[in-house]
């Protein structure tokens, strides 16, 4: 074994338990949920783009369509190849940012690979947060084996967490998405 600081222990791998499997595959579902509202969105934009004349589309008050221009579409009113290279853009840029914000790939092999990571760090910030229900809070951690900086929590989860405190995550090996969290020694007040 290599010598790791106290406070960061060396990082454990194991094999997913069918709890955790669950977990992960939960995730997955809210990721494929989003791939489908943006599909649902790049349909409409795209259905809007070649079937609804400009006249019908909402407008600045500053600028008025000519009664010819109400009449046409935005394929029509631009012509097919710029609309094609919008909506092509559009489409692109909405699915990586719907992947790389789920994780969904990296999700997947994680499935896959069934790998976790289950290592202990301090906690060097907390930062609170305004929820949309709830308040929540960034979580700055030691530099760790596992490469993981930052965690987000509920208040409710873990209410007392604060600088100072020693934890043990496991995460999933790919997109290192959080499978556990415990408390280990809570820093005195």
């Amino acid at each position: 074994y290599k010598l790791q600081p106290q406070i960061n222990k060396m990082t454990k791998e194991s094999k997913m338990t069918k709890d955790q499997i669950v977990k992960v595959e939960n995730r997955m579902d809210k990721g494929k949920n989003r791939l489908i509202f943006v599909s649902i969105i790049m349909t409409l934009l795209i259905f809007i783009s070649f079937f609804v004349p400009l006249g019908f589309l909402p407008n600045k008050r500053g600028y008025a369509f000519s009664e010819l221009q109400k009449e046409l579409t935005l394929s029509q009113s631009i012509g097919l190849l710029p609309t094609l290279i919008f909506l092509l853009l559009m489409v692109f840029l909405f699915f990586v940012v719907v992947i790389r914000h789920t994780k969904y790939l990296k999700l997947k092999k994680d499935l896959k690979e069934k790998g976790t990571l289950t290592f202990e760090t301090k906690i060097i910030r907390v930062v609170e947060l305004l929820g949309d229900t709830e308040k929540e809070f960034d979580v700055f951690l030691e530099q760790n084996d596992a490469g993981l900086e930052k965690l987000n929590y509920l208040i409710s989860e873990f209410p007392d967490l604060r600088d100072g405190d020693s934890i043990k995550v496991t995460i999933t090996q790919n997109a290192k998405f959080v499978l556990s969290t415990e408390t280990l020694n809570m820093r005195s007040l």
